[in-house]
């Protein structure tokens, strides 16, 4: 069940990250993948530092609870860091071609 649910909230992740869903290619496609890779702020906007807590959290938590309770904590924490990375870096890179977003 706890599995279902992490799936659920990756969905909700995948779609509040791509909200509106208008792709197109961006005027400058070198600018935008430049913005993405060597932007080393760590600040953006408050309201993408709350959408991305409010999408984010429940996904370490739930993640963490959904694998094998005999894993060390340290093991579960890794292994839910290496799958949000896996579900974070393609949303950030689809981002680029969703005009109203801007990938950081």
């Amino acid at each position: 069940m706890k599995r279902w649910i992490m799936y659920l909230i990756i969905g909700l992740v995948t779609y509040g990250s791509l909200y509106p869903f208008h792709f197109s290619i961006p005027a400058s496609h070198s600018a935008s993948w430049a913005t993405l890779f060597h932007n080393v702020s760590l600040w953006s906007s408050r309201m993408d530092v709350l959408g991305n807590l409010l999408l984010f959290v429940p996904f370490g938590f739930v993640g963490a609870l959904s694998i094998a309770v005999n894993k060390s904590l340290a093991t579960r924490i890794t292994l839910v860091s290496l799958i949000g990375l896996a579900v974070a870096l393609p949303l950030q890179i689809a981002q680029i071609y969703v005009p109203e977003r801007s990938p950081a």
